[in-house]
């Protein structure tokens, strides 16, 4: 069982997006950054995707697990270590080592990881114009988990699979975790981030061609 409410839930979307903002500008603005990495690859480009996915998880790790989300969820402190590790883990193979690349391919499995990029930008502001998830009750791009979660599946969707493979297990378990809360608080968001665990762990388990 979910140990609050939906409306307890959305009070607290909108609590954080009003105590951060207007952090929420900066974050289209790094992820506007990362998406031309993505399309337009050159030297630096890997570093650069991997530093603002990992500064994306370490601020939600600490800024929205264990500051906002701890007070109505006992398992905020262990979200909020799961995020700041998988951060971590992005941060050192990424951004210090440069042992990741990001390039887009016309094939299914490129066109996939764009769409879930999409996605993590244009879902929740969309289903904000149609649902009670309206600004500000609506989970923030790159700054709360399931948005960074589908922006984070993507982009590993557009890198070799061994990389996808041990930085997109984390973002397709949060997509399957958040599904079910979704379907409990009865959220609008349930279908999208079934549909995003199954199409993204689908494309990491296929071999990529040669």
């Amino acid at each position: 069982m979910i140990p609050f409410s939906r409306e307890v839930f959305l009070s607290t979307l909108g609590q954080y997006n009003s105590f951060i903002w207007p952090a929420q500008f900066a974050a289209y603005g790094l992820g506007l950054l990362l998406v031309i990495a993505i399309l337009r690859p050159g030297p630096g480009a890997g570093r650069t995707v991997a530093t603002v996915l990992a500064v994306f998880w370490i601020w939600t790790g600490l800024g929205f697990h264990w500051l906002l989300y701890a007070p109505i969820n006992f398992a905020a402190p262990a979200f909020a270590a799961l995020f700041v590790a998988e951060g971590c883990l992005i941060a050192f193979s990424g951004a210090l080592r440069n042992q990741l690349e990001f390039c887009f391919q016309r094939s299914l499995r490129g066109w996939c990881g764009l769409a879930l990029i999409a996605a993590s930008l244009f879902l929740y502001p969309a289903l904000g114009l149609f649902t009670h998830m309206a600004w500000p009750s609506s989970p923030a791009f790159g700054l709360s988990p399931a948005p960074l979660a589908l922006l984070t599946l993507g982009a590993f969707l557009l890198a070799p699979r061994r990389a996808a493979l041990l930085h997109g297990f984390v973002p397709i378990m949060w997509l399957g975790a958040a599904a079910v809360a979704s379907w409990l608080l009865t959220l609008p968001d349930t279908l999208p981030l079934i549909a995003a665990a199954v199409i993204g762990g689908a494309m990491i388990a296929v071999p990529q061609k040669p």
